[in-house]
């Protein structure tokens, strides 16, 4: 399991480009004005992203207090484990479980 932090990511080709995003909305809070609605979005496409990545990887994301996602699979049954393969894949689901 992972506490999913942007700032603490390491495997991101856009840590930049979210880190100036997060630079200017601070910036903007401190003037006391609205934060640019591109800003705020790409921060959000940028977690999305992030979170697909690391649910492809097979962890588990906990973000506070909105809860867990994780990856649940479905598949067919084989006899020999050595016969298993990616084509007895039936289904994937995202699971989320709330948090407190």
């Amino acid at each position: 399991m992972i506490n999913y932090s942007i700032v603490k990511r390491s495997v991101n080709a856009n840590l930049i480009e979210i880190n100036q995003a997060k630079s200017r909305i601070n910036q903007a809070k401190k003037e006391g004005k609205t934060p640019q609605p591109a800003d705020l979005a790409a921060i959000l496409y940028l977690t999305v992203d992030c979170m697909r990545e690391q649910l492809l990887e097979g962890k588990k994301i906990r973000l506070g207090d909105l809860g867990d996602f994780s990856v649940s699979l479905s598949s067919k049954g084989v006899e020999d484990p050595n016969a298993f393969n990616a084509q007895n894949i039936t289904g994937v689901k995202v699971i989320w479980e709330p948090g407190a």
